[in-house]
């Protein structure tokens, strides 16, 4: 019996992304090489790099700790209920937000949690292969209107 992605509770216990970690090493490598060769007419570029290389950094440690390693994200473990609902860890309810992003490649999942957005972000190498398939086609398909169908 071939189990269906709209009806089956989806649980958001993401793993370590290999993917999503060399992406963003890529990025924040590029930044800090871009931030060291470039050449600013003012005085104290030393100092101003230095403050924003220090920036980027902590920039970088803040993303991984959160998005990468997913330590104290809200929507991480976070049960699917119906077609766009969150149950999270503590028990709040939250719906997805319609502008959400599904593509082939990942998934941004938006949530809004006590007047703030949250994002997930998910590489098929964080869920099992049918469990991101199953969360590509319920995301798709959850705010499908009839001319889309059309």
């Amino acid at each position: 019996m071939v189990a269906n992605p709209f009806t089956e509770g989806i649980t958001l216990e993401l793993k370590f992304s290999l993917y999503f970690s060399i992406i963003l090493f890529i990025l924040y490598i590029g930044t800090l090489y871009v931030l060291l060769t470039i050449t600013l007419p003012i005085t104290g570029q030393t100092e101003l790099k230095l403050a924003l290389g220090i920036m980027v950094i902590m920039h970088a440690v803040r993303t991984y700790h959160e998005h990468v390693f997913l330590q104290h994200h809200p929507l991480h473990g976070a049960q699917f209920i119906g077609a766009n609902t969150l149950v999270l860890r503590d028990s709040n309810i939250t719906e997805i937000a319609p502008y959400s992003y599904v593509s082939r490649y990942f998934i941004v999942l938006i949530a809004e949690l006590a007047n703030r957005q949250h994002s997930l972000i998910i590489f098929p190498d964080s869920l099992p292969d049918s469990t991101f398939r199953f969360l590509q086609i319920r995301l798709r398909h959850v705010y499908q209107t009839e001319d889309d169908t059309n």
